[in-house]
């Protein structure tokens, strides 16, 4: 784990949580815009109210599989779902990793927030404009035919991910 923990608000009260594939790259741009600093692990942030966009765990792990396998020598995407479903371990790097071991158990005030309703939250929240983000590399656009296989050998490892993505808002 990084010593970045994420983004904080100048008054603050708020720290974002970037989780990879969940528009974080998208966020931390609008964060920096709105004068937002880094906070590092040490920093005053935990007693912080910490806003965390979470995602479909399929939809994520796909996202990260394809975009991995953009890479030169990293094998395709069809590849990589075969190993999963022969039982390889699903994590290829961080951004197939589980969305919640990008949560500190010292948080205390943590919104959950799907990331199809981000905008609207962060827009209701701070009056902030998210910029678009890119989830264009989701279920429908990836060329990958998805299996009941597949499907439920993500769904079996990342469990917990479930777990908080139907507990967000």
């Amino acid at each position: 784990m990084p010593s970045f923990l994420g983004m904080g608000s100048t008054d603050g009260t708020s720290i974002y949580v970037p989780i990879p594939k969940n528009g974080s790259s998208s966020h931390r741009v609008m964060f920096q815009n709105e004068g937002w600093e880094k906070l590092y692990f040490g920093s005053d942030a935990w007693d912080r109210e910490a806003y965390v966009p979470v995602r479909h765990p399929v939809d994520r792990w796909l996202s990260g599989a394809y975009q991995r396998s953009r890479r030169p020598g990293r094998g395709t995407i069809e590849e990589m779902a075969q190993s999963v479903v022969d039982g390889a371990h699903p994590v290829l790097d961080e951004n197939t990793m589980r969305q919640g071991d990008f949560l500190l158990s010292s948080l205390h005030k943590i919104t959950l927030v799907k990331l199809e309703h981000a905008s609207d939250f962060v827009d209701e929240k701070w009056g902030f404009t998210l910029p678009d983000i890119n989830v264009n590399l989701g279920p429908t656009e990836i060329p990958l035919k998805m299996t009941a296989k597949l499907d439920n050998a993500i769904m079996g490892y990342y469990r917990e991910d479930f777990v908080l993505w139907h507990m967000a808002i």
